[in-house]
């Protein structure tokens, strides 16, 4: 205001010409000021107040900040600066694939020149979880032998692992190793459940520790089914083929027999000529005893499909389909067959720290395959492959790379022949 009123005063007592010149000179300098102040090195996005989601992708976008490549920073209240990208191309932009591990209040990003004092830091934003399980809902109530669906939001990876745990115990089931991420899965409830303590999770197959879990729910048995004396009965004979009269013979198709078969997959369990009624019970029988109820009143089609639920690693499992509700009529029995648990890393675990330079055990269990590829991974992107066909030992001496740190590492181990059989570990830092 002041150059104002003095650029008037000298207006008012000067001639003509040098009323103008001061007019250009006072607006000269006025576009060099704006000048420089649109060239400051500015971060456009993230913008004040905008809530990113971990596990998404988020595209990070800055200008006027000199040189060639750039490093990108991410810092939170009480966090020590993590990378986000190093030497990557200053072109304005960059896709940030947030990690799972990452939520909270009031972060900020720096970009920064690598060659240069140019940098500039993001306005003040927050990481929220988006990922939840809709159903079931905290102290729902579900009946066994019924399909119920469970539905999930806000894991953005393609394929996703289903299991239940239960409290205070080790039970750990697998109701899906690898389904696709729809948001919804029909689970076919296992009859031998009963419980209020009960948890489904969630979990992104490509990143580990993007999860979601459900409050506590509770399983209870079918009303008016009442006890059934098989639970009492010890023996099973196995019967295949049989026929009734000079009838249609009866078989169980599938499973045949020597199969193996995964929890936590569905399987399709078929049979033709059963004259038992409308209504059968289908049974899991674990060394010629009573194991559980996979069904009671399935309708008699041929064709029943099994979400292969709480089992044990282990062989001569038998399925026995047979009359319902009473166990009387014709019935057939499968010759034994191989029931094996999902693959897992056991070491490292999460929350572990590995040191470089250093040698480190990774452990592992329930892979069927002899040979086995070891990958370590880091952040969703192959760092390396640490063995190459290497034998199925459960465990395997690596020596970690001097130059290897930071955090959202994890080991891969996979089947050298067999593509779906995989397994992460859970994430871990090295440093």
């Amino acid at each position: 205001m002041g150059k104002i009123k003095i650029f008037k005063s000298v207006c008012f007592r000067s001639k003509g010409l040098r009323c103008f010149l001061l007019l250009v000179f006072f607006s000269f300098g006025i576009s060099i000021a704006l000048v420089a102040q649109s060239s400051d090195p500015l971060v456009l996005r993230p913008s004040a107040g905008e809530e990113l989601q971990s596990g998404g992708k988020f595209k990070i976008e800055w200008m006027n900040i000199r040189g060639s490549q750039v490093n990108i920073s991410l810092i939170g209240h009480g966090m020590v600066a993590r990378k986000i990208a190093t030497q990557v191309a200053n072109n304005g932009a960059y896709t940030w694939n947030i990690s799972c591990s990452l939520k909270g209040k009031d972060f900020v990003i720096w970009v920064m020149s690598t060659g240069t004092d140019s940098r500039a830091r993001s306005s003040v934003f927050d990481i929220v979880d988006p990922r939840r399980v809709i159903a079931p809902t905290t102290g729902a109530k579900i009946t066994t032998g019924v399909t119920y669906a469970v539905k999930w939001q806000g894991i953005y990876g393609k394929n996703v692992r289903i299991t239940l745990t239960r409290k205070n115990t080790n039970m750990t089931s697998h109701l899906a190793l690898s389904t696709f991420n729809t948001g919804t899965y029909r689970w076919q409830v296992p009859s031998n459940l009963k419980g209020d303590d009960f948890q489904l999770w969630i979990r992104d197959v490509s990143q580990q520790a993007c999860v979601a879990s459900s409050g506590y729910f509770s399983i209870q048995p079918s009303t008016g089914l009442g006890p059934f004396a098989l639970q009492s009965q010890k023996k099973v004979t196995p019967q295949v083929g049989l026929t009734v009269g000079a009838q249609m013979a009866k078989l169980l198709l599938r499973p045949k027999g020597n199969e193996m078969l995964k929890a936590g997959s569905a399987y399709e369990i078929k049979w033709t000529g059963l004259q038992g009624g409308p209504d059968l019970r289908i049974i899991l029988i674990k060394d010629n005893q009573f194991h559980s109820n996979l069904a009671l009143g399935a309708k008699n089609t041929g064709s029943f499909t099994w979400n292969i639920g709480p089992v044990e690693h282990g062989q001569n499992y038998q399925i026995k389909v047979t009359g319902y509700p009473q166990n009387t009529g014709d019935f057939v029995t499968s010759q034994p067959f191989v029931i094996v648990l999902p693959p897992l890393v056991t070491k490292p675990g999460s929350y572990f720290t590995v040191n470089p330079g250093k040698k480190f055990f990774i452990n592992w269990r329930n892979f069927t395959s002899n040979k086995l590829d070891i990958e370590l991974w880091q952040n969703g992107t192959l760092k390396e492959t640490i063995a190459h066909s290497a034998p199925n030992s459960k465990t395997y001496e690596w020596l970690v790379a001097d130059h290897y740190q930071g955090y959202g590492f994890q080991i891969k181990i996979k089947s050298s022949t067999i593509s779906e059989e995989f397994a992460f570990s859970e994430p871990f830092k090295i440093q």
